[in-house]
């Protein structure tokens, strides 16, 4: 990730390539879509329940797994789908959707394989899930007993287009069905998205600061303060590869070889900033710039 889009550049800094660079666009901009649509819920209070509990295992997902839809040619990734047998629609991804005759969901597999299936009572509420954690059932929708005897309180349910969710008290969860699984605290609205590749995005929320961080499938960590109007402050950066820097100093033109971490420090009073990078044999370097880019200072810095 670059200096912040109002900081103007090194001219000669590190260039990332494109395909990364707006893959980390689109990662934080589906994160920022997503906090905002969950912002209700996380606000949400339940006071006349009983607390949930918070080392349950979670509810249904899948370890019974259902018989497979019989093989069929598949489509594209772009999501066009082709109806395999009667019921069921699967994707080129291998996800599947299988449906009854009076059109409910009776069964899923997403992206990562897993499969769940759902059973409904003559008057089309859901009241039995089976997934990888068993099969838990329930006579009012709310109190969920286990195959082995463990109870939840909660609500679970499956969507049109066969994401699956679980809401209890603390939490909210979603299972897309590209693989795409969304853990959202509602207490403090702290959010873990975790996709198939590897790429996560966590936020947290603490003191009244919220952090967030895009973790990606090579190892690199990108790590924000995120102010109140949206804007996102690079606190630091890990990078799984060392990358290379150069820029021009009063001094002529300083190299700086195998990065592999930068971090951000940002002074309230002063009007500047400064950036810490960190060499794979421990050397530490900092550059200290004014809010308009230009270069106050350049040096080693000692470790700690």
């Amino acid at each position: 990730m670059t200096e912040p889009s109002n900081m103007p550049a090194d001219s000669n800094q590190h260039q990332e390539s494109t395909e990364a660079e707006l893959k980390r666009r689109a990662l934080s901009q589906a994160f920022r879509s997503l906090i905002k649509s969950n912002a209700e819920a996380a606000r949400m209070a339940i006071d006349d329940e009983p607390a949930g509990r918070s080392d349950r295992p979670v509810p249904p997902s899948t370890g019974e797994q259902a018989d497979r839809a019989e093989p069929g040619a598949v489509a594209s990734q772009s999501g066009s789908v082709e109806q395999t047998r009667a019921g069921v629609v699967q994707l080129a991804d291998g996800s599947l959707i299988e449906r009854a005759d009076d059109g409910r969901i009776v069964r899923t597999k997403d992206a990562r394989g897993d499969e769940r299936s759902f059973w409904y009572n003559p008057d089309g509420h859901l009241r039995q899930v089976t997934g990888p954690y068993g099969t838990w059932t329930s006579v009012d929708g709310l109190t969920w007993t286990s195959s082995n005897g463990k109870t939840w309180q909660g609500r679970l349910e499956v969507q049109a287009d066969g994401s699956y969710h679980e809401e209890d008290l603390l939490w909210r969860k979603i299972f897309l069905q590209d693989g795409t699984r969304i853990n959202l605290h509602k207490p403090d609205g702290g959010t873990l998205i975790a996709f198939r590749d590897g790429t996560a995005l966590r936020q947290t929320v603490a003191e009244g600061k919220t952090v967030r961080r895009i973790c990606q499938e090579d190892g690199s960590e990108y790590c924000f303060l995120v102010k109140e109007d949206g804007y996102m402050m690079p606190l630091y950066q890990r990078y799984a590869t060392p990358l290379s820097f150069s820029f021009e100093t009063p001094e002529g033109a300083k190299y700086l070889k195998d990065i592999r971490e930068v971090r951000y420090d940002w002074y309230a009073t002063a009007d500047s900033f400064r950036l810490t990078y960190l060499t794979g044999d421990g050397k530490l370097f900092q550059i200290e710039r004014s809010r308009d880019g230009k270069l106050k200072s350049f040096g080693e810095a000692l470790p700690g």
